[in-house]
């Protein structure tokens, strides 16, 4: 398990019924289901493919734990999409509900709309605590500050669970022994804080704060305001950019910033190149190794062990198609014409 040989183990059942054994191979079932099932999804996307536009729209959905399917706009299922929308040729993003609903390059706010997240206040506008970010700490301030009985709004700009909900698999968190994706452990936390009361806001951008009267008014970027006693700021980070004017001109087109889920299997058969030596990048390697014939991550550094947790390490190491190449600083990137495999 710790080199990434097998996924986890199962007590032999000595009784019948066994409910641990029906519910660890429940568990399989579910994440096998989520991740491959060919049935209907709640969001089709169609859209040209390497449109960075849809890039953003999948890696929201997936980030939101929103089960979904890309469809190429050239593909026969994407063509059949637009042909029962009236888009035929639609040369922008192209969203249909399992409901029948369209939308038509939709913003951030007008998708999760669409499948049924606020992203306006209601009547209820005075809270006890707002909390600005809703990754990880975020959550936890919601959970905590819910539990206790204060009346808590959470903001988020865009998706449950911060950097940490683009994680494939996160295995070093407590009470997860087999790992848990970042979507998931950001679903789990926000159903948590919303079974306590927390009420939520989506694709929405705090813009102002100021105080008056001894309260807080936190200004939204839809216009709209909600005053607190307290204001909680867990905004998160931003990926350093690398600055490379050849490589930011592909950025949503091959190159991106982050583990990119809902980009793995379009990298099947394909050798994928991962920048830096961070947990993050673990993660992501690790991922992208089961689709992508070859995965390289180019570190500055001397060893892996500096900047990524061991068990990371171990199993890049265990993987055959993960290379780890050390001393590498990346200065600029020219199209392959010889060796595709090359650097």
């Amino acid at each position: 398990m710790a080199l990434g040989h097998i996924d986890y183990y199962v007590l032999k059942p000595w009784q019948s019924p066994d409910e641990f054994f029906h519910r660890t191979v429940a568990e399989f079932l579910h994440e096998w289901t989520r991740a491959r099932s060919s049935q209907p999804r709640e969001v089709a996307v169609v859209a040209e493919p390497g449109s960075p536009r849809a890039h953003e729209l999948r890696s929201l959905l997936a980030r939101n734990g929103v089960p979904h399917a890309f469809h190429p706009s050239d593909s026969e299922e994407g063509r059949r999409l637009l042909r029962d929308a009236g888009r035929d040729g639609a040369d922008v993003p192209v969203v249909v509900l399992l409901d029948g609903r369209v939308l038509v390059d939709p913003s951030n706010a007008e998708l999760a709309g669409g499948y049924g997240v606020t992203t306006e206040l209601d009547e209820q506008r005075d809270f006890d605590v707002v909390v600005v970010g809703a990754g990880p700490a975020g959550l936890a301030a919601a959970v905590y500050a819910s539990s206790e009985g204060l009346r808590t709004l959470a903001i988020e700009r865009e998706s449950i669970g911060g950097q940490a909900g683009s994680s494939s698999l996160i295995r070093n968190y407590l009470g997860f022994s087999r790992g848990v994706s970042g979507a998931e452990l950001a679903q789990r936390a926000y159903q948590q804080a919303w079974v306590f009361g927390t009420s939520f806001l989506l694709m929405r951008e705090v813009v102002g704060l100021r105080t008056e009267s001894e309260r807080h008014i936190v200004t939204i970027s839809d216009g709209s305001e909600a005053t607190a006693r307290a204001v909680v700021l867990a905004t998160g980070v931003s990926y350093r950019r690398l600055g490379i004017p050849a490589l930011e001109a592909l950025n949503g087109t091959g190159v991106f910033y982050g583990a990119s889920v809902a980009e793995a299997q379009a990298l099947a058969g394909q050798h994928a190149y991962i920048i830096r030596g961070g947990n993050s990048a673990g993660q992501a390697a690790l991922h992208l190794s089961r689709e992508a014939r070859r995965v390289s991550v180019l570190v500055r550094g001397s060893s892996l062990a500096d900047s990524m947790s061991r068990y990371l390490v171990d199993e890049i190491d265990a993987a055959s198609n993960i290379e780890v190449r050390l001393h590498i600083e990346v200065t600029d990137w020219l199209p392959a014409e010889v060796d595709p495999a090359g650097p």
